[in-house]
């Protein structure tokens, strides 16, 4: 799991709580600058070994998603999942647990396992193809100005 010394939101907050939960559990790592911890520069380093990841978007609406659940994705993790309602519009459900914030993490933990994992692999690459076209804005930041592409007339001299 992901958490930042964030708390400028209602979300924020349920975020840090279940990181507190999840540390208590002893089962469940807890990457970022929550409580007391240090900056990870790679995020992939928390996704790589892992099958799961639990996600909490910083809203919730039923489109508002972001690159929190994309780069779970993309590592062909399963995301445990509070964010957007209509995701399944998006991406295939099987490949995602959802959960609310009343739900109590040891319900969640006992849905993580290998053989959960292998029962949805079908949708994690299914969810791992839909991911592909997606692009966040340090990828287009990138792109525009450290590759060697021409670049775009701007009229300033």
């Amino acid at each position: 799991m992901m958490c930042s010394d964030k708390i400028l939101c209602e979300m924020h907050k349920i975020r840090h709580c279940i990181a507190k939960k999840a540390l208590q559990t002893q089962k469940i790592d807890v990457f970022g600058k929550f409580n007391g911890g240090t900056y990870l520069p790679h995020k992939a380093d928390s996704l790589q070994k892992y099958r799961f990841q639990i996600v909490v978007e910083n809203d919730l609406t039923a489109y508002y998603f972001t690159e929190k659940i994309l780069d779970c994705f993309a590592a062909q993790c399963i995301p445990i999942y509070l964010g957007a309602r209509e995701i399944h519009q998006f991406f295939n459900p099987n490949g995602i647990i959802t959960f609310t914030p009343d739900t109590p993490l040891e319900e969640i933990l006992k849905m993580c396992n290998e053989k959960e994992y292998l029962a949805r692999l079908k949708a994690v690459l299914d969810n791992y193809h839909r991911v592909l076209p997606y692009q966040n804005m340090n990828d287009i930041f990138y792109e525009e100005y450290f590759t060697n592409k021409p670049k775009r007339f701007t009229g300033i001299r």
